[in-house]
């Protein structure tokens, strides 16, 4: 009698146990996943313009056993572009300085027709009337229109050149203050005392100024 109320015990123990999918000899394993990776840029670059970033985790051991489960392995955040296109350049107020064949927020908006005048080139001189010039591009399109001029030119420092001056010499009789070495000469003694208006005497040189 004893060793039947046993092995009736014994069984519904095991039909209790098959019945909830237990299993005595499974230890649960919970979900291993290893760190985020950096977020991903933003998928709209142009500045101010709403997109979204990913970021990413990857799983390292699966769950078993009633173990806790993988949490998620991707996340998404919102963002907003923050790059000026084609060259533009961010400025300290935070806003586009674009080249000028392009417009717009971020610089992506293509200028057609003319673009803006360049500065005033320097004046080829510095006076006695030289000349300076200005240009602009054209940005062709299919609605470009481009009439008028690319270049402007116009007259620059009209002032007269202030006149200057050059010390040479002039030789009639024998050698004496000439060549080269006139403006020396001339620097270290003067006009000669030995000398005719433009004609020096013998052994003499005038010195002349043009002016």
């Amino acid at each position: 009698m004893i060793y039947f109320l046993l092995l009736v015990i014994v069984a519904k123990q095991s039909t209790c146990a098959s019945f909830h999918g237990l299993d005595s000899s499974c230890s649960p394993l919970d979900c291993k996943v290893n760190h985020w990776s950096l977020w991903s840029e933003c998928s709209e670059s142009c500045l101010g313009i709403p997109g979204h970033q990913t970021r990413f985790r990857n799983q390292l051991q699966a769950h078993s056993c009633q173990g806790l489960p993988c949490p998620a392995l991707k996340e998404t955040r919102s963002c907003l572009g923050n790059r000026c296109m084609n060259d533009g350049v961010l400025n300290s107020q935070g806003k586009c300085v674009c080249r000028e064949s392009h417009t717009g927020k971020c610089c992506n908006d293509r200028v057609l027709g003319w673009g803006s005048w360049s500065s005033w080139s320097p004046c080829i001189k510095t006076c006695g009337a030289g000349c300076t010039s200005k240009r602009r591009t054209c940005y062709k399109g299919p609605e470009a229109n481009c009439t008028g001029y690319g270049v402007l030119m116009k007259v620059c420092n009209k002032e007269p050149c202030p006149l200057g001056w050059k010390v040479f010499g002039i030789q009639f009789y024998g050698e004496c203050w000439s060549g080269p070495s006139a403006l020396d000469t001339y620097a270290k003694y003067g006009n000669s005392s030995a000398c005719w208006d433009g004609v020096g005497q013998e052994g003499a040189n005038y010195v002349y100024f043009i002016k």
